[in-house]
């Protein structure tokens, strides 16, 4: 409950008092990544992953692990003309969440 002290002066003043509330615990995330790029250059493929900060990713080509570390985004080089097939694991804490596959072509240059 507030209180009012009224000084000898003729301005009352008024005190509420306060309570320190913790931080909220950090969220889980449930969703699963997704890839949101590739990008090819030449024979190099760029892989983005929308991945939480501090999580491990995994980058997975043609069920062939080709990239990890806790990066969001990966360079795979050399790849070879042909179907091609990406997915991404992100592992937070204990849980290890999987993308879709995402799957294109790399072509010669024309």
């Amino acid at each position: 409950m507030p209180t009012t002290t009224v000084p000898t002066t003729t301005v009352p003043t008024t005190t509420v008092p306060t309570t320190t509330v913790a931080p909220p615990a950090a969220v889980a995330v449930d969703s699963a990544p997704q890839i949101t790029a590739i990008t090819s250059v030449g024979r190099s493929v760029t892989v983005t992953v929308n991945a939480p900060a501090g999580a491990l990713v995994t980058i997975v080509r043609n069920g062939k692990v080709v990239a990890k570390g806790k990066s969001s985004v990966f360079t795979i080089k050399n790849v070879a003309r042909g179907n091609h097939s990406f997915m991404a694991k992100v592992k937070i804490g204990k849980r290890i969440l999987k993308s879709q596959v995402v799957s294109f072509s790399v072509s010669k240059k024309r």
